[in-house]
């Protein structure tokens, strides 16, 4: 006998889906030299970054972003920066070993693109 308060048939257990919705990456860098360096995430996730790295390539300011979450459920930019290869060759290496840091004396790094005239960071990816 059903009462109201009991579901006439009970159906598979759904996994929720937080409010981070599938936009979860994480960007794991480089501890030192010749260690890996990891992109993982949802397959939302991974889609929005592909359309910034297509974006920044075919943008003039070689600059764009997309907006994510770790798992955690803390939010932040991914700014996706295209390079000439000069200044490819010149930046500041991403490495988070004391030991292995680099003394920037003027090298460039990603950040500095976001200070170019005209830059469209704020251009919505789309997925």
């Amino acid at each position: 006998m059903n009462t109201q308060n009991e579901p006439a048939v009970l159906g598979p257990v759904e996994r929720m889906v937080g409010p981070l919705g599938a936009y979860v990456l994480h960007c794991y860098a480089q501890h030192s030299h010749h260690t890996e360096a990891y992109i993982s995430g949802s397959r939302s996730a991974l889609v929005a970054l592909r359309a910034a790295i297509d974006l920044a390539l075919a943008g003039a300011d070689g600059v764009a972003k997309c907006d994510v979450f770790t798992s955690d459920g803390e939010g932040y930019t991914v700014y996706v920066v295209a390079m000439t290869d000069e200044d490819a060759e010149r930046q500041v290496v991403p490495y988070t070993a004391d030991y292995a840091a680099q003394n920037w004396n003027g090298r460039p790094g990603p950040w500095d693109a976001l200070k170019r005239p005209n830059s469209a960071i704020d251009r919505p990816c789309k997925d």
